[in-house]
């Protein structure tokens, strides 16, 4: 019997054209899934919060119907404004599978902290119909299958070795949960960071808010994904991202390691949120569980 996917638009609005739509749906059939949408997730939203009861009520009506997956339409803007409005405990009871990236950085982590279940970040429905995401779309479903992630070309800004549940996400979505009921429990886990089209000065302010708000006295270790065309908007006044994150992490008593291929470039990986993950920078080793193992 065919697993089900439900589609569901938690962020912005992206116009699908039947193609659009038929494209998913073979990929999806593909590895033996049929694809439904919610009733909202093709409504154009014209200013922010004029949707806002209707996601909630599409994300209620979707983890009650239980598929095996729910899956953002996209990221950009609008999941966190959902935060209050979601019933979590009944959310709880669902034994579907939450796809999302980006701005769904919010609900994914707000998911685990309500819930302490896992999601997959890194991938959204528009990533389908793109070919610059072909590797990705292969990766995300070997996910899927209950393939754990094994990965041993990374840079190590810090050495060490730590194991944690991973959380985190989008950098700058992520430290909106700071101070807020949202924000998953910080002892014992593993940050994953990446960000895309943000000044190096900017990325160097989030990180120092997260340090400020005590965030690396609490967690074992950082995973650095990619910061996607993070330049400065003036060319003669550059300073390279990666240099920005290496001053930054330099003499961290935790283990930092960055160059993981996942975040906003073309052809990313996918990574789970809410699994355990096993850091090593002496044996040059990466393992996250696969979400299958804490459903």
């Amino acid at each position: 019997m065919p697993k089900a996917a439900l589609i569901v638009m938690p962020s912005s609005y992206h116009k699908m054209t039947s193609q659009n739509k038929s494209t998913i749906a073979q990929i999806f059939k593909q590895h033996d899934y049929t694809v439904k949408w919610a009733p909202h997730a093709q409504t154009c939203e014209k200013a922010f919060g004029i949707l806002d009861n209707e996601k909630a009520q599409d994300l209620h009506q979707a983890f009650a119907q239980q598929p095996d997956i729910i899956m953002a339409l996209r990221g950009g803007y609008g999941s966190e404004r959902l935060l209050p409005k979601l019933n979590w405990g009944k959310i709880k009871k669902s034994k579907s599978l939450f796809v999302g990236c980006s701005d769904t950085t919010v609900f994914q982590n707000a998911y685990l902290a309500k819930t302490g279940k896992a999601s997959i970040t890194g991938m959204i429905a528009t990533f389908l119909i793109n070919n610059t995401y072909s590797k990705t779309t292969k990766n995300f479903f070997q996910l899927l299958s209950g393939q754990d992630v094994d990965l041993k070309k990374f840079s190590t800004l810090a050495p060490g070795h730590a194991t944690g549940t991973v959380i985190g996400g989008n950098l700058s979505c992520f430290i909106t949960l700071i101070g807020t009921p949202y924000m998953p429990k910080l002892k014992g886990k593993i940050l994953l960071l990446e960000e895309v089209h943000e000044a190096p000065f900017r990325v160097d302010r989030m990180l120092t808010h997260l340090k400020t708000a005590g965030v690396f006295d609490q967690i074992n270790g950082v995973i650095l994904g990619t910061f996607h065309e993070c330049v400065h908007p003036k060319e003669n006044e550059d300073i390279e991202v990666h240099q920005v994150l290496k001053n930054f992490f330099a003499n961290f008593k935790i283990p930092v390691i960055t160059d993981i291929p996942y975040g906003h470039s073309p052809q990313h990986i996918c990574l789970p949120l809410g699994t355990k993950a096993i850091i090593d920078t002496q044996k040059n080793i990466l393992h996250i569980d696969a979400p299958s193992k804490k459903r």
